[in-house]
């Protein structure tokens, strides 16, 4: 296979189960799958991303629509403190944004389908909103929760869970070819940041992403 300049990324998703309840103790996983068919590594930073599956489902980088009422749901977007310029000094918590990808070998990254922040799983739906939220500000003037994303899905309805394609090529800003332990140093090196200098001009390729449907039971 010729050298190309630009790799480019298939990225596939699965839900598991696909048709779950309220009643359930667990929510479902997530899994993203990342495979390239170029013909070297390449490592790309992930932080911020849908390669990043949990802070991405914080973030709104995936995109839900209810297929049964025809409409896209609005996104939970959770604060984060302001990050420190990341490093790439082996054996720190940066080394785990650093992802590469091998010809022809997936990359698997999973996460819980469900707000983080509800033990059991999945939180009440839209039409059964308690008055009491942990943030306030997610209140309407009637005291009511206003519900996104996965905290607002609908028993008896079915949904298609995707990823927005500008929001992906946007995202992935940073790659460059090799793998990462070509680019993780010691605590002593002199310049340990992630630069601008390590970046390649030109933004990573993805193919069309496909989204997978499920669907939300009562009881």
């Amino acid at each position: 296979m010729s050298s190309v300049e630009v790799p480019e990324i298939l990225i596939t998703l699965s839900l598991s189960p696909t048709t779950y309840r309220f009643s359930d103790q667990t929510a479902p996983e997530l899994t993203v799958t990342a495979t390239s068919d170029s013909d070297r590594p390449f490592t790309v930073f992930c932080y911020g991303t849908v390669l990043d599956p949990a802070y991405g489902l914080q973030r709104h980088r995936f995109t839900i629509t209810d297929i049964t009422a025809g409409i896209d749901l609005p996104q939970v977007l959770i604060s984060h403190h302001r990050v420190r310029p990341f490093d790439r000094i082996r054996g720190t918590a940066s080394e785990w944004y650093l992802l590469t990808i091998e010809t022809g070998t997936p990359v698997i990254l999973s996460t819980t389908f469900g707000p983080g922040d509800i033990p059991g799983g999945i939180q009440k739906p839209q039409s059964k909103a308690t008055i009491n939220s942990t943030y306030p500000d997610d209140m309407n003037e009637n005291g009511i929760v206003v519900v996104h994303g996965v905290h607002g899905l609908e028993p008896g309805h079915r949904y298609c869970l995707s990823i927005s394609m500008e929001d992906i090529r946007k995202r992935v800003w940073w790659w460059q070819w090799g793998t990462k332990d070509d680019f993780l140093v010691d605590h002593e090196h002199p310049d340990p940041w992630l630069n601008k200098q390590l970046f390649q001009p030109a933004r990573i390729k993805f193919k069309e992403i496909e989204g997978i449907e499920f669907s939300v039971e009562d009881g």
